[in-house]
Order: C-alpha cells, then structure tokens, then sequence
C-alpha cells in the first residue's frame, strides 16, 4: 500500500523555526503510511533538502515571487499560471498543509479547483505580520484564506487569534498543534558542555543563548540592549548568537556601537543546537 503523501507549502527548507518543526514530525512518522512532498517558493536549495530526499521525500519550486528582502508582485500572474499547471499535473495529492498563509489566499483555490485536494490546512505560525507595506498586503491577503481552508491549525491560541475568527475558537475548529522536538537531543551532558566551551573559548564564563533569524520578530535589537545591562554587572558574561537574516548587519553594528564586539559571538546557522 502506498503511504499517503501529505504537500508541505513552505518558503525554502532552511533551518528556520516552522521548518525544523516540520522536519521533527517528518523524521518520527511512519512514512511507509505517511510521507512528505514540498511545494517550495524562494528558488534555491536549502538546508534540509537533502535530509528530505534521504526520507523519500520530494521537492518542487515555483517560481520565485518572494525573498526574505522583497516581494515581486510583478510576477504574480506567472506565479499563478505555474500553480495551475502543477496542480493539474500532481492529481496524487489529496492533503495540502500550507504553511505560507501569506498567499496561501492564492494556491488553495487553485489546488482546490484544478487538483485533487480535499483536505487544505492552514496552520498559523505567527501572532503579527511585518510592519508597512508588506504587512498591509499580507492581512488583506489572509482575510479569504478563511474560506479556503478546510482545517485550521495554529502552534499557539495566540497565533491562532491572530489569523482566525473568535468564533473559530469557540467552536472549536482551531486545533492547537505544538512545536514538538525530540528533548533527547537537550539533555544535559557534561562532556559535550565541556568540549563546545573549549572550541568557543568561553571556559568560565556566564554564557546566554540565543537562536533565531534576524528578523524583525526575534527582536534581537531589545537583546541587546538587554545583554548590555548584563554585561554592566559582569564583564565575562558572553552572548552567543545562532542564526542569519536580513538585520545581522544592524545587530553587529549595534554590539560594535555598545563596545561588546569580544563578548557577543555570531555562530550563524548550526546542525548541532
């Protein structure tokens, strides 16, 4: 029997958060019943992509109408035309889960009307959109999105408010669907404590950590002037900083700014959180 095969809309399988919570489920299912496909946007091969092909899983790009900097909405009727003409051409998929609500307004009615999707879930990840122009187009866009969806997910009731109705709640239509991990992978161990603060040179130092991309939303310009204060009370207390994005240049010149270039170290991304 062949398992059921479950189309993931995502950005690009990078090490983001909403992507290494996929990639959790992903590796813990019975994927001899459930596997995973990705409809991904942003037009590059990513971190996880080869983890996925090992699972069995397959990838398919649309073009590209969004980067992490800007939005082409230009090409939004190519962008269109690629839908249909995937949707006509995939009729094995029977589940879409859309992680983009962004645009999921556009590629659930057409996975709708020219596929053979009966199930489409929207899951929200998020409790606000960006602030200005983006932000605007973004909840303009997400308001039919309601009557798209099928099933509505959400990873906190916050995030959920954000995206549905009240009402959604109290008839219980919204599931809440937690961003497990495997805490196997966080437990304490002494020798690998010892050894990473070796490599880092920060043996006997009080150390903060941080992961997150730098975005708006991870508000690493408030950590900052929180690890300032910090600093202020001990001097050997050290940062250190996992992930990229857009604003790493503003952050660094910020810590350079506050004079605490040796005490805030920049890991970028990282397999071994």
């Amino acid at each position: 029997m062949e398992p059921i095969r479950i189309l993931n809309v995502v950005g690009r399988m990078d090490r983001g958060g909403i992507e290494t919570m996929i990639m959790n489920i992903y590796r813990n299912i019975d994927r001899n019943k459930v596997q995973f496909d990705f409809l991904a946007h942003y037009g590059k091969e990513a971190d996880y992509n080869d983890e996925i092909r090992s699972l069995g899983g397959k990838i398919y790009e649309m073009p590209v109408i969004k980067t992490t900097e800007k939005t082409y909405y230009n090409k939004f009727f190519q962008y269109r035309r690629a839908l249909i003409e995937f949707f006509k051409n995939h009729q094995e998929y029977k589940v879409l889960h859309g992680h983009m609500t962004n645009t999921a307004s556009i590629y659930m009615p057409i996975a709708k009307k020219y596929g053979n999707i009966n199930c489409l879930i929207s899951h929200s990840h998020l409790t606000r959109a960006r602030q200005g122009l983006t932000g605007t187009v973004t909840n303009i866009l997400q308001i039919p999105l309601r009557k798209c969806a099928t099933e509505y997910f959400s990873c906190s009731n916050e995030a959920g408010k954000w995206l549905y109705k009240k009402k959604d709640f109290d008839n219980g239509k919204v599931r809440i669907v937690k961003n497990a991990i495997d805490s196997d992978l966080f437990v304490y161990n002494y020798e690998k404590r010892k050894k990473k603060r070796e490599e880092l040179g920060i043996n006997g130092n009080l150390v903060l950590g941080h992961i997150g991309r730098f975005f708006e939303q991870k508000n690493h310009d408030f950590l900052i002037d929180v690890f300032n204060e910090v600093y202020k009370m001990n001097d050997k207390a050290v940062l250190i900083l996992i992930g990229e994005g857009v604003l790493m240049t503003e952050i660094k010149g910020k810590v350079n700014k506050f004079g605490l270039d040796k005490n805030v170290i920049f890991l970028g991304l990282r397999s071994d959180i």
